[in-house]
């Protein structure tokens, strides 16, 4: 008896939201290996096993890289076109998993082209971190790499002010998925890799 169709699960937030901690979360429970190379050193999509299907995650998260997932993607045409690679692979059963702060916060042509392609199997999960915490997240991150942020008030109030933004364009993608006819779902960012796990679980088993 053949598979039922797979899922495309869109993991959004803001920066310092969580999303790249429950996505490595995903690797490293996946067993997920580099599947395709976009060029030499840049993994493009990777591979495993959730649910005792396979499991698909787009962009590349080497440790050396500050920022991981579809960030590491140059364009939205390019995550577009990786994803219809997978289209064959999505209808029988496998699935997909993909984060990345520049297809957090619209809903935009990736959006649009999934909703219409995968229907009701696209999955917009969006992460409820506060806004304090986000920032706070980020402050530490820039910190931690010596970027000397708390000893520049300037510098600090624009990536305050940059979060904020991308804040409230989440919160408009948010309300842009419900209008759109898209499948929304809400994770608490308390145990946010457990909590999304536990979702993807639940939509692949059919619980």
């Amino acid at each position: 008896m053949a598979n039922k169709p797979g899922y495309v699960f869109h993991l959004r937030g803001t920066s310092g939201s969580g999303k790249t901690y429950v996505a490595n979360r995903l690797l490293g429970t996946s067993g997920a290996e580099p599947y395709a190379i976009s060029k030499p050193g840049k993994v493009s999509i990777y591979r495993g096993l959730f649910c005792g299907r396979h499991l698909y995650i787009l962009g590349d998260y080497s440790p050396e890289r500050s920022a991981g997932g579809c960030d590491t993607i140059p364009t939205i045409n390019e995550v577009i076109e990786l994803t219809t690679s997978l289209e064959r692979q999505i209808k029988d059963g496998s699935n997909l998993f993909l984060e990345g702060l520049l297809l957090a916060h619209s809903w935009g042509a990736f959006g649009e082209y999934a909703h219409e392609t995968f229907g009701n199997r696209y999955l917009n999960m969006f992460l409820d971190t506060p806004l304090e915490r986000c920032i706070s997240r980020v402050t530490k991150r820039r910190q931690a790499k010596g970027t000397g942020t708390a000893l520049d008030p300037a510098r600090l109030e624009k990536i305050q002010g940059n979060i904020e933004a991308d804040y409230h364009r989440v919160e408009l993608c948010h309300a842009r998925v419900v209008a759109r006819g898209g499948v929304r779902i809400d994770i608490r960012h308390q145990g946010a890799p457990d909590n999304t796990l536990a979702i993807m679980r639940r939509y692949i088993h059919g619980v």
